[in-house]
C-alpha cells in the first residue's frame, strides 16, 4: 500500500471536479486501473465512500441515510425524499434497515448529525 484510502479519494475528486462532465467514465477507468496496479484494489470501496463524500463537501449537498427497523412505507419514503431534495441539490439518500431499533426511525445527516425517533432508544433514556 503505497497511498492511503484519502489520498487516492482527495486525488480523484479533485481530477472529476476539474475536468468535464464527458471524461468522467474514462477518468474513473484510468483511477481504478492505478489503484489496481500499486496492488491497493482492496480500499477501492473506501476511496469510492470518501471521493463521493468530498464532491458532496465541494457541491454543497448532503447524504441522508433512513434507518428503521422495517421497510418505510413507500408514501412516506416518498415524502422524505421530497424533503430532503429541496434542500440542497446534490442529495444521496440511502435507507437502511435494522430491526434492533424495534420501531421508529433514524435519521442520519452526513455521518455526522443524527436525529433518533426510535423505540430502542426511548427504552435506553427510561432504563438509564
Amino acid at each position: 500500500m503505497k497511498y492511503t484510502a484519502s489520498t487516492y479519494a482527495k486525488a480523484l475528486a479533485e481530477s472529476l471536479t476539474a475536468a468535464k462532465k464527458e471524461d468522467h467514465a474514462s477518468m474513473i477507468k484510468r483511477f481504478i486501473a492505478l489503484v489496481v496496479r500499486h496492488n491497493d484494489a482492496k480500499l477501492l470501496p473506501k476511496i469510492a465512500e470518501l471521493a463521493a463524500k468530498i464532491l458532496r463537501e465541494k457541491e454543497g449537498g448532503n447524504k441522508f441515510t433512513i434507518e428503521s427497523a422495517r421497510p418505510l412505507p413507500k408514501s412516506l419514503k416518498e415524502k422524505l425524499e421530497q424533503g430532503f431534495q429541496a434542500e440542497r441539490h446534490m442529495t444521496e439518500i440511502e435507507e437502511r434497515i435494522i430491526p434492533s431499533l424495534i420501531a421508529g426511525v433514524r435519521i442520519i445527516k452526513n455521518e455526522e448529525e443524527q436525529m433518533d425517533f426510535s423505540f430502542l432508544r426511548r427504552l435506553q433514556r427510561m432504563f438509564s
